[in-house]
């Protein structure tokens, strides 16, 4: 697209398709604060859905049995996988194991939380299947192998998929304030604000940030981002207690012995401490615990992608791109005549952006915009709601009516499957950059220009247009530095939920 400023006068502009602008004096909307109830009556709600986690384990276990335990054939290969009568009775009296073993593997740590780690709930399956098994051997309860193997192929995934479903409704519940409780931040730098942006965010997860309470010398008071300043750790029970806290967040960067008199200021409350290990760029399945006479390291694992990684991400580009590009050729072609026939201009829009290693390539989406609109962003300039490098303005005046539609599912942003065939882009990875952004980029940002830019990405499953330009620096070197083919399965299966949920969209 033409991108020269058009020095026309304005009648001749709104001949073209072009439109007068006129910034609109709103600021951007902030999220409301997110509601959670007393800590008294969330107890209770936590027992609740504790209680109800439980009998649904073992209802589904119980479910399980009853499916195993078919009728016994004697002229059969089934006859290894059924049990006598007499045993299909006794083996009930072993349900109440699996909530003992469950509850030893960490799966009712909280009911908020419910762990739906693969490797863990395999671990529990097998550890409860071994319990039952010496527990029927001791009652002499008569039970084959072929029982055995079948419960255990069925429970890990009859058992994932309930739990699976708890906690979908458990976040639910938090989101709209049924469940969660109020937590308090130790620290005010720049870690702990991205910690409440992202918790303020995701009211999903069950927190609700009271405020911050700064560390000594720091001299904070007010407010900052909304949340009030508790201006010395000697307050923070006071602050705990004022605002019903269950919960206290230390960011990394608080010292030793700050952490030292939080504890000893918290020890007579029944509060959660939760400390931050200031590892923003690292995933926790990197990070392991390592003990030495007392004291207490964290083992980094290394990680790169090598030549094997990038030759298997670049397949998947390829034919997931492909394959994207023939199913939505029909909807790509009926949002190019929509374009033509509703907005003067061309279809496509294409703008320079950085890919790898800062090559410069062109980047293709449909124009959602008036055409002329990069000339026009002097006049919308000073009404930029982002911070940092970005330029973000909600109800921009220069979107065409069908371009806030495209935009706000992310249709505008089909014709890059094409970019990625042709290697500029990848179906997952960094935001992709403008050269005017990277041209103030650190050494540390330059980290998003070792890999290829994304379609989708971290920043776009996790808030798209309502982060922070330090959010979307933190999820892309998040990216970059933990990169793994699960991690893209897991993006591209959430991308499409995030589209249709509208959620940050402008």
């Amino acid at each position: 697209m033409n991108t020269d400023v058009d020095t026309r006068p304005s009648s001749q502009r709104e001949a073209r398709g072009l439109i007068e602008i006129s910034v609109p004096a709103a600021p951007l909307r902030t999220r409301a604060r997110h509601a959670v109830p007393p800590r008294s009556v969330a107890a209770r709600r936590d027992a609740l859905l504790g209680a109800i986690l439980v009998l649904g384990d073992l209802l589904t276990v119980g479910a399980v049995y009853a499916l195993a335990l078919t009728p016994r054939v004697e002229r059969s290969v089934l006859r290894h996988l059924s049990l006598h009568a007499g045993s299909a009775r006794d083996v009930y009296v072993t349900l109440p194991i699996w909530i003992g073993v469950l509850a030893c593997c960490g799966l009712y740590w909280r009911s908020r939380r419910i762990h739906l780690e693969l490797r863990r709930l395999v671990e529990a399956v097998s550890f409860s299947l071994a319990a039952v098994v010496v527990v029927v051997l001791v009652m002499d309860i008569d039970v084959t192998a072929g029982w055995v193997a079948v419960v255990w192929c069925t429970c890990v995934p009859t058992l994932a998929l309930w739990r699976i479903g708890a906690s979908k409704v458990i976040r639910r519940l938090n989101a709209a304030g049924v469940t969660g409780r109020r937590v308090l931040v130790v620290g005010v730098d720049a870690e702990s604000r991205a910690l409440v942006r992202t918790l303020t965010r995701q009211p999903w997860r069950g927190y609700a940030v009271a405020g911050f309470v700064d560390v000594p010398g720091g001299g904070f008071g007010g407010t900052i981002d909304g949340h009030p300043v508790w201006s010395s750790l000697d307050l923070i029970a006071d602050a705990v207690r004022e605002n019903d806290a269950g919960a206290v967040i230390v960011a990394a960067t608080v010292t030793a012995e700050n952490l030292i008199a939080v504890q000893r200021a918290l020890q007579p409350l029944d509060v959660d401490v939760i400390l931050s290990p200031g590892l923003s760029d690292m995933d926790a399945s990197r990070v392991a615990l390592a003990r030495i006479d007392g004291l207490t390291l964290l083992a980094l694992r290394r990680h790169r992608l090598g030549r094997r990684n990038a030759a298997v991400k670049r397949a998947l580009d390829i034919c997931g791109s492909a394959l994207l590009m023939v199913a939505a050729a029909p909807l790509m072609g009926a949002i190019a005549l929509a374009i033509r026939r509703t907005s003067p201009g061309p279809v496509m829009f294409v703008q320079e952006r950085v890919g790898r290693e800062g090559r410069p390539f062109r980047m293709y989406k449909f124009r959602s915009m008036v055409v002329g609109a990069e000339a026009l962003l002097a006049e919308v300039g000073s009404a930029n709601q982002a911070d940092g490098i970005l330029f973000k303005l909600r109800d921009d005046p220069r979107v065409h009516p069908l371009g806030r539609t495209l935009r706000s599912l992310g249709l505008d942003e089909l014709p890059q499957l094409l970019n990625v065939l042709r290697g500029d882009m990848s179906l997952v990875g960094p935001r992709p950059a403008l050269p005017s952004e990277t041209e103030h980029y650190d050494a540390r940002l330059h980290a998003r220009l070792l890999v290829r830019p994304g379609v989708t990405g971290l920043w776009q499953v996790n808030g798209r247009h309502e982060l922070a330009f330090d959010d979307y620096v933190r999820y892309d070197l998040f990216y970059v530095a933990n990169w793994s083919l699960r991690m893209d399965l897991s993006i591209l299966a959430r991308t499409l939920p995030a589209l249709l949920s509208r959620h940050g969209a402008h």
